[in-house]
C-alpha cells in the first residue's frame, strides 16, 4: 500500500500561503508542509483512524492536501477557495485534507478551539447514535468532531498507520 507525497516547500512558499489565507500556521503545520507538502494513501485509498465520537468509533481518512499540487483534488489552495465559506463561523481555519468521501478534515490554527476536526460534510455520522462533535452545523454545513489536540498529534496518527500497515513511501504527488 503506497503513500504518496509531493516535494517539500520552501520558507518562502509556505509563507506566501500563509499570506494568500491571511492565517499564521503551526510551527508543526509548517514542517509536514516543507517535509512532505502532502500525504496521499494512493491504494486501498483510505485508512480508518480511531475516533470513539461517532457509532463505528473510527472516521476514514485519505488525504492531505499539498500548496501548488498539480492535482487540484489535492490541492489546499483550491480546497479551501471552493469549501472553506461553508464554515466561516469557525475563525482560524484551513482544510487540511480529506476522506473518500468528501469529509474534510480542518486545523484551527490558534485560540481554544485549536486542532484538528473532521468536518461530516456529508451527513455521514447524522444518525449516528453517538454525536460527539464539537461544533455544531449551521446552514446545514455538517458537524466537525475534534480528532486530534495539534496537526503533529493528528499526523502521528495517520504516519503510524502507515507505517504500521508496512505502507511504501513515494514522491510523486
Amino acid at each position: 500500500m503506497p503513500i504518496l507525497y509531493g516535494a517539500g516547500l520552501s520558507d518562502i512558499e509556505i509563507a506566501s500561503l500563509e499570506d494568500y489565507f491571511d492565517i499564521k500556521l503551526p510551527v508543526d503545520y509548517k514542517k509536514f508542509l516543507s517535509d512532505y507538502n502532502g500525504f496521499l494513501i494512493k491504494y486501498p485509498d483510505y485508512c480508518n483512524i480511531e475516533y470513539h465520537g461517532v457509532d463505528d468509533d473510527s472516521v476514514a481518512f485519505n488525504a492531505l492536501f499539498g500548496y501548488m499540487i498539480e492535482n487540484k483534488i489535492f490541492d489546499l489552495k483550491g480546497q479551501n477557495d471552493n469549501f472553506l465559506d461553508e464554515i466561516f463561523f469557525i475563525k482560524n481555519s484551513i482544510i487540511i485534507g480529506v476522506d473518500p468521501g468528501d469529509n474534510f478534515y480542518v486545523l484551527v490554527v490558534c485560540g481554544e478551539f485549536s486542532g484538528v476536526y473532521y468536518w461530516d460534510r456529508t451527513h455521514l455520522h447524522s444518525d449516528d447514535s453517538k454525536q460527539n462533535y464539537f461544533f455544531e452545523e449551521v446552514s446545514e454545513c455538517g458537524n466537525l468532531y475534534r480528532v486530534a489536540d495539534s496537526f503533529d498529534s493528528f499526523f502521528k496518527i495517520i504516519y503510524g498507520y502507515a507505517k504500521a500497515h508496512n505502507m511504501s513511501f513515494d514522491k510523486g504527488l
